[in-house]
């Protein structure tokens, strides 16, 4: 992200997070904290994932991303 800084500098970062996507963790996290970015997350309740209304075998509508992510195969 430093490199981008350079030619674009921001204020932000807008990374999915949430109990099953923690990637953030590891680096973008640490790089917001130290350089004073606000960090606007989303995806805070994985698509409806952690309701426990979602069952094996659910169908969603084909416009659906639950249809092609891997957290709901």
């Amino acid at each position: 992200m430093d490199p981008w800084r350079r030619v674009a500098p921001s204020q932000s970062v807008q990374p999915p997070y949430n109990i099953f996507e923690r990637e953030i963790d590891n680096d973008v996290l640490h790089f917001a904290l130290t350089h004073a970015h606000v960090i606007l997350a989303y995806g805070a309740i994985c698509r409806g994932l952690p309701s426990g209304k979602i069952t094996a075998g659910r169908e969603f509508p084909t416009d659906d991303l639950r249809n092609i992510d891997s957290k709901f195969q």
